[in-house]
Parts: structure tokens; C-alpha cells; sequence
């Protein structure tokens, strides 16, 4: 046998052993959206949507069942402004907010000709960034960490990549109103579109 024989049969060895694996659907997940949310339930004025990005990261545990973690990042389009009767150098003339989101999720998918629909339950922690601008253009931030909960659905391909669709619900234990600070809960609507390997 020769050596150029050899080479080839041990190439072909390789690829017979290398492609079934390859061709298997891996049991992880992930998918990565772009992201535009509004803030519901604000009183005195609506809020400035947001827009952002979202990754979830899903272990299948069997064809119906998947267990992952979340992350998302969302940023309000310009910023919310204040008036006083009498401004003071400690009232902050307007606030813009960013949020982001880590939690653990739950996802029940089925198979829908060939399509991918799917719930999701997820709970985690949200981190609200206060940016206010001072008179004389004096910036300062505070962040406020507060539990939440997620419930949504969506839709992909059942392709790898394949783009997906997802409507999403959270709602956080704090404030992110403003102009009303009586309110002790947040809750974003959230639609994210995208794509998903899996």
C-alpha cells in the first residue's frame, strides 16, 4: 500500500467518523436578537422606548424541554425631562435609563410543520442604570438592582441558523418611573427578532 493510499484511506476514515457527529443536532441552543421594548403602565407621561439585545443560551433536556440562561441590554431612546417650579442644584433636569437583565430560563418548544414554537418562563435579576444630568451639565449615575420575572413566546425556523421571533413580558420589583415614585413594579414588553442556532 502506498503512502499517498494510505493518507487517503485514513482522510476517509476521519470524515466517515467526523460527519455523523457533526450532523447531530447538538442538545445547546443559542440565539441572539435585536430588541425594541416600550414600558408600560407610566402615568404622567409615556416613556421613551428602548432598543437593544438579547442571547439566550438553552440545554435541551429532551425534545419538549430546555434549561438556559438569559441576557438582555436595553437602552432608552433619548431621556426623560423634569421641570420645578424653582430648580435647585440637586434636581437633575432629565434622566436617561439603561437596563439589563441576567435570569435563568424555561422553554417548552414543540414542532409546527417547520417551524419552531416555543414558551418561555425566566426569573433573574435586573440592574437599572439612572443617568441624570445636573444644571451647570453635572452627570451622575445610580443603580437600582431589583428581582424580576419573564414570561413570553416565539417562533423559529427549525433550519440551523434559522431567524426567530419572540414577544417577550418582564416584570421587574422596582420603580423606573420618574414622575411617579408610589409605583413599586416595572414591566417591559419586549419584541425581539433574530437568529437561532440550534
Amino acid at each position: 500500500m502506498t503512502k499517498r493510499r494510505a493518507l487517503a484511506m485514513s482522510f476517509a476514515l476521519l470524515a466517515a467518523l467526523i460527519l455523523p457527529a457533526t450532523a447531530t443536532a447538538s442538545p445547546w441552543s443559542i440565539s441572539v436578537r435585536a430588541a425594541r421594548g416600550h414600558i408600560a403602565g407610566t402615568t404622567l407621561q409615556p416613556a421613551n422606548p428602548r432598543l437593544g439585545l438579547e442571547v439566550d443560551l438553552v440545554h435541551a433536556v429532551n425534545k419538549a424541554v430546555g434549561l438556559g440562561f438569559g441576557c438582555s441590554w436595553w437602552e432608552e431612546l433619548g431621556s426623560q425631562g423634569f421641570a420645578y417650579a424653582i430648580q435647585g442644584p440637586d434636581d437633575p433636569s432629565e434622566e436617561h435609563q439603561r437596563e439589563i437583565a441576567v435570569g435563568a430560563l424555561f422553554r417548552v418548544r414543540g414542532r409546527l410543520n417547520y417551524t419552531r414554537p416555543y414558551l418561555l418562563l425566566g426569573a433573574g435579576d435586573y440592574l437599572t442604570i439612572h443617568q441624570d444630568r445636573y444644571p451647570a451639565s453635572r452627570i451622575a449615575s445610580r443603580l437600582d438592582y431589583a428581582p424580576g420575572l419573564s414570561v413570553g413566546a416565539g417562533i423559529s425556523g427549525s433550519t440551523r441558523p434559522a431567524a426567530v421571533l419572540e414577544v417577550r413580558w418582564h416584570r421587574i420589583f422596582a420603580n423606573s418611573d420618574p414622575y411617579n415614585l408610589s409605583l413599586k413594579t416595572t414591566d417591559i414588553l419586549v419584541v425581539s427578532a433574530g437568529l437561532s442556532f440550534n
